[in-house]
C-alpha cells in the first residue's frame, strides 16, 4: 500500500510545474523574459550571452531624441523622477538602438535590460517580484509594441503604468517602441477602452509665431484639455503648451514636428489618450 501510495504521489510530483531556474545575474547586463511551457509553471529571466554593443555615438540625425531618451534614463539612475518611456516611428529609425546604446553606456552605473516579448507583458507582476530589492536599475524593453483590441497584454500594461496595488518596483521603468502609434490610439479608443465614456475638449489660446527656423516657421500656443465624465463631473485634465514647427508645402502650411510641454508631471496615464 505504502509503494502504491508512493507511486502516486510520484506521479503527481511530475505533473506539478517545478520551481524556475535561478538567474544569474553576473551572467550579463541583458536579459529575456522566458515562458514556461508547461501551464502554470514559472517563467524565468535568461541571461542574453551576446549582447549588442551599439553605441550612441553611432547613430545619426537623431541627436534630440537620443538625448531626452538619455536625460531621462540618467535620472532614473540617479533615483530621481523618471517617466516610462514609448519611441515611435517608422522601421529602422533606431528606436531600439536607442535602448541598446543606453544599455551599454550605463551598464557600469548598473543599469540593466531586460526584453520582454508583447504577448508575455501578463507576466510583468512576476518580472517585478524578481527585480524589487535589488540593487540595479531595469528597463523593461518590449519592441515594436501594437495591441489589436483588448489583449490581456493591454490590460497588463496598463495596470503597470496606472499603478495598483501591485505595480513596478522604483528600480524599474517601461521603455517600448512602436510603429503603428496613430493606429493602435485609434483600435485602443475604439476597441480596447476599458474606462467610463468621458470627452475631452482642448482650448488653444495665446498662438505666438516665434520666428523662422531651418526653413519653417516656430509656432508656441498655450494649451488646456478639460475632461468631462458620463454623469457630467468635469475636471481639469491637462495644461502646457504646444511647441510646433510648420513647413510650406504645395502651396499650404503643414505641421513637420508637434509637441506638448506639459506643465505637471502628475497626468493620468491613459495609454490611447493622445494630447
Amino acid at each position: 500500500m505504502n509503494k502504491e501510495l508512493e507511486e502516486i504521489l510520484r506521479r503527481l510530483g511530475e505533473l506539478l510545474p517545478g520551481p524556475a531556474p535561478t538567474t544569474d545575474w553576473n551572467a550579463s547586463i541583458a536579459f529575456r523574459w522566458r515562458v514556461a511551457a508547461r501551464p502554470g509553471a514559472p517563467g524565468w529571466l535568461q541571461p542574453v550571452r551576446q549582447v549588442h554593443r551599439i553605441k550612441l555615438a553611432d547613430l545619426r540625425g537623431i541627436d534630440k531624441q537620443i538625448a531626452r531618451v538619455e536625460q531621462n534614463t540618467k535620472q532614473f539612475l540617479a533615483g530621481q523622477p523618471a517617466n516610462n518611456v514609448l519611441l515611435t516611428g517608422a522601421r529602422g529609425t533606431g528606436k531600439s538602438s536607442i535602448v541598446k546604446g543606453l544599455l551599454n553606456k550605463y551598464s557600469k552605473l548598473g543599469l540593466r535590460l531586460i526584453e520582454v516579448e508583447k504577448n508575455d507583458l501578463v507576466d510583468l507582476p512576476q518580472i517585478v517580484d524578481g527585480v524589487a530589492g535589488r540593487k540595479e536599475r531595469f528597463l523593461v524593453f518590449c519592441d515594436d509594441l501594437s495591441f489589436h483590441g483588448a489583449e490581456d497584454g493591454y490590460i497588463a500594461l496598463k495596470v503597470a503604468l496606472d499603478g495598483s496595488i501591485s505595480t513596478t518596483s522604483e528600480n524599474m521603468l517601461i521603455y517600448a517602441t512602436s510603429k503603428n502609434m496613430l493606429k493602435d490610439r485609434v483600435t485602443a479608443l475604439r476597441e480596447a477602452n476599458i474606462y467610463e465614456p468621458q470627452r475631452y475638449r482642448h482650448l488653444i489660446g495665446a498662438i505666438k509665431l516665434q520666428g523662422e527656423h531651418e526653413g519653417g516657421l516656430s509656432v508656441v500656443a498655450n494649451l488646456l484639455v478639460v475632461r468631462t465624465m458620463q454623469d457630467g463631473a468635469m475636471s481639469l485634465f491637462a495644461a502646457g503648451r504646444y511647441v510646433d514647427r510648420l513647413v510650406r508645402q504645395d502651396g499650404a502650411w503643414r505641421f513637420a514636428r508637434k509637441e506638448v510641454v506639459l506643465d505637471s508631471r502628475q497626468i493620468d496615464t491613459l495609454l490611447a489618450m493622445p494630447l
